[in-house]
Order: C-alpha cells, then sequence, then structure tokens
C-alpha cells in the first residue's frame, strides 16, 4: 500500500499514524494461528466425530469478522474509543447478569450465549473494554487528587473498587475464575502504574491473597486443578504430560507432518497448541514465535514511554498486560511451570470468543497510539 505524503484522505492518514510494526505482527499471530489449528483441529474434529475441518472453518469464520473489527477501531479518536469503552461495557455486563437465566451451560459452566449464527463469551470481550473504563477512572483519579480535594478522590476510589468487585462478582457466578483472577491481575497493574498510594498496592496484594485462598477452598474445580499441579503423583495428568512428550520429541528443527502426540491430546488446537507447534515445527520455530511476542509487547511499552497522555498510558498498558499475562500462562501451563486454566494462546489457539477479544483490545490500542501520533500527544 502506497500513499502520497500530500495525501490527506482518511485511509492516507490512517495508513501513516497507525503502528505498522505492531499490526503486521499481529497479522503474522493470525497467519501462524491459522496453519496451527489446519495442523492439530482435525485431529480435534475427529475424537468427537466431527468432520476434520471444523475447527479449521471455524477459525476462518471469525478471523474476517476479527480483522476487520480491529482494524476498523484502530481509525477511532481517543474520545470514541473512551465512548465505546463505556457504553459496550455497560451493555456487555448487562449480559453478564442475565446470563445465569438465558446462558449455555457446557461443563458446568454458564459462560456463553447464543446468538443464533454464533455462541458468545461476553467475559472475553468484556475484558478489554473493563480495561478502558478502569483507565479513565484512574486518569480522573489521579487529577482529583491533584488538586487535593482528598475527600472527592476518595469518594472516586471507592467507586472504582466497587467496579472491580461487582466484575468479579459476576464472573465469579458463572463461575469462570481465570477471567476473575485475569481481570484482577491486570486491573491491579493498572492501578499501580497509575502511581496511586502504596496503601492501595499493599491492599491490592493482600485481597489477591484472599482471593485465592477463597478460590482454593469455595470452588472445587480451582481446588483439583491445582491439587494435580501440586501433586502431580495423586492425579490424572494425562494432558500435561502428553503435552510435555510432544514438546519432548519436537527437537530443534521442523518435522511437519510427523508430530503424532497431536492424535492423542483433546486440547491440542486450544491450550496447548504450543506443545504442537514445538513438536511439528521444532523449538527454533516456537523460539521465532516468541520473538514475535515480545516483539509486540516490547515495542508498545516503548510506545507507551512516549505518551503525554495519562489515559493512554494507562490504557494501554492494561491491554498489552492482558496479551502479556494470558501469553506467558498459556505457554508456562504447557510446560508445567503453572497450573492448567484453559486460557488461550492469543491469536494462534482456536476459540472464537478469545480472538474476537484480543481484536477489540489491539484495534483499541493501535487506535489510542494513532491518535496520540495524530494529534502529537508525544513527549
Amino acid at each position: 500500500m502506497a500513499f502520497s505524503h500530500s495525501d490527506q484522505s482518511i485511509l492516507a492518514r490512517w495508513w501513516y499514524t497507525v503502528d505498522r510494526r505492531i499490526l503486521f505482527g499481529v497479522l503474522g499471530l493470525i497467519l501462524i494461528g491459522l496453519l496451527m489449528v489446519l495442523s492439530a483441529g482435525p485431529y480435534a474434529a475427529r475424537r468427537i466425530g466431527a468432520d476434520g475441518y471444523l475447527f479449521f472453518n471455524g477459525f476462518i469464520r471469525y478471523l474476517f469478522p476479527g480483522v476487520f473489527i480491529m482494524l476498523s477501531l484502530s481509525f477511532l479518536s481517543k474520545k470514541n474509543l473512551i465512548r465505546l469503552g463505556f457504553i459496550g461495557g455497560a451493555g456487555l455486563f448487562i449480559m453478564l447478569l442475565a446470563l445465569p437465566f438465558v446462558g449455555i451451560t457446557i461443563k458446568g459452566a454458564t459462560r456463553w450465549i447464543s446468538l443464533g449464527f454464533m455462541n458468545l463469551q461476553p467475559s472475553e470481550i468484556y475484558k478489554p473494554l473493563f480495561i478502558i473504563m478502569t483507565a479513565f477512572a484512574l486518569d480522573h483519579i489521579r487529577k482529583t487528587f491533584a488538586t487535593g480535594d482528598k475527600k472527592k478522590a476518595y469518594r472516586m476510589v471507592a467507586g472504582y473498587l466497587a467496579s472491580l468487585g461487582a466484575s468479579l462478582a459476576v464472573l465469579a457466578i458463572q463461575p469462570d475464575l481465570g477471567m476473575a483472577m485475569t481481570i484482577f491481575v491486570v486491573w491491579s497493574v493498572q492501578t499501580f502504574v497509575a502511581g496511586l498510594p502504596k496503601k492501595y498496592i499493599v491492599g491490592l496484594a493482600g485481597f489477591g491473597v484472599i482471593m485465592l485462598v477463597g478460590m482454593y477452598f469455595g470452588y472445587g474445580h480451582f481446588r483439583d486443578r491445582l491439587d494435580r499441579f501440586l501433586f502431580p503423583s495423586q492425579s490424572d495428568t494425562y494432558q500435561i504430560d502428553k503435552a510435555v512428550e510432544a514438546i519432548k520429541n519436537g527437537g530443534w528443527l521442523p518435522n511437519p507432518g510427523d508430530g503424532y502426540i497431536k492424535e492423542y491430546l483433546p486440547d491440542s488446537h486450544t491450550d496447548f497448541v504450543f506443545a504442537v507447534l514445538i513438536e511439528e515445527f521444532g523449538a527454533l520455530i516456537a523460539l521465532l514465535v516468541l520473538s514475535i511476542y515480545f516483539y509486540i509487547i516490547l515495542r508498545t511499552l516503548r510506545l507507551l514511554r512516549e505518551q503525554s497522555s495519562d489515559f493512554i498510558a494507562i490504557a494501554g498498558t492494561g491491554l498489552i498486560t492482558l496479551f502479556t499475562f494470558q501469553t506467558l500462562f498459556n505457554i508456562a501451563s504447557t510446560i508445567k511451570l503453572v497450573p492448567t486454566k484453559g486460557m488461550t494462546l492469543p491469536f494462534i489457539s482456536y476459540g472464537g470468543s478469545s480472538f474476537l477479544c484480543f481484536a477489540v483490545a489491539f484495534g483499541i490500542l493501535l487506535g489510542l497510539l494513532r491518535s496520540a501520533k495524530e494529534k502529537g500527544e508525544l513527549r
């Protein structure tokens, strides 16, 4: 795509202000995801008696709307992205409240709602929008503290904490503890970056410990996952053992078509796609894929450091923390560093709602960075 610098069309201005390196990095991950679902998906589909291309076709079905959404959001201004965060976030929160009554229950959890042509997990799309609302609130709390009006600032903090509590509560009801943990981690990082008083940071750490203890004793499936990780000899660890076996079989160089563990790994196309990637294409290619992830993360953090807008810095940090946390958690669980929790590998694992989540997240991120560059909001 080539434009003259004198071209003032919307598309030309977008092309010269959007961060193309992040955009192409994301598109590269999507292409890798397409390849991996094509590799691992047929075996997973046949295990459930479905057509071999069920998951590949599903990936395609979400790919085009997801990329369209990402590109469309990247055109929006900061003001419109904030509006989207609040309007969309409110709508999705209502959907989360309605899930116990109209949701679809799968494996004991009511997390999905049927839209006719697809099943949507509202909590996935809620994550990036919650990050925008959190960033907006933190920006205003900072400004209020700076004016010296501590009474008003503390009232705002109370509302800020209540919004987190309400979000965690509706997720716990589903139950979706992994999503609740993710939102709490991202929320905590945003609060830390915003520079609120240290006592709040200490309080967050204490609340995090209390939440983990409560999850362990209050939710049997969470306790079972943690026990399987801590005491593997006393538990069924079939999937993680197969994932580790696939990694060992991979070697350093590509072995396309030679991988066979994916035939016996139920979640080879979702939670354990990274193990299939190593077995099929070797550790060197896996390191190359990891380098794409880390390039996107480091590139984003560098650009956020240059922002003069506190809101963009806080929102961008939250969005890239979401991406980083889920990437690292998925890979760490694959190599037995942390308990498994059903978190997908962004843009590579099969999962429609997860794909749309990160499409929205990067659409917003690209839009914020582009808007800042266009308006000169850089240090």
